[in-house]
């Protein structure tokens, strides 16, 4: 898999993993519950904690090395030099 979709499908995740944290916290005045602090007690986990989950995740795609081109020279049959060519290598 290369590099970019890697990074397309960490993104994915941590959009998710934030989007469903935020769908599912409720307000004060949603829960019925009048008074106290000022309600951030389980939104502000579950945002902290999927930052965090997206970092370990993002951080375990980018630990493997990554593949990437190299130049390679190009001779004909007799041995002359013709150019240079792209190749994979990894």
């Amino acid at each position: 898999m290369s590099n970019s979709i890697k990074k397309i499908i960490v993104s994915t995740l941590a959009i998710a993993t934030v989007a469903g944290t935020l769908a599912t916290t409720t307000s004060s005045a949603q829960a019925g519950w009048h008074g106290g602090h000022g309600g951030f007690g389980w939104g502000a986990a579950g945002i902290l904690g999927g930052l965090a989950l997206g970092a370990v995740v993002a951080s375990n795609s980018y630990a493997q090395p990554s593949c990437g081109y190299v130049r390679q020279r190009v001779y004909d049959a007799n041995g002359y030099f013709m150019g240079y060519r792209t190749v994979p290598a990894c």
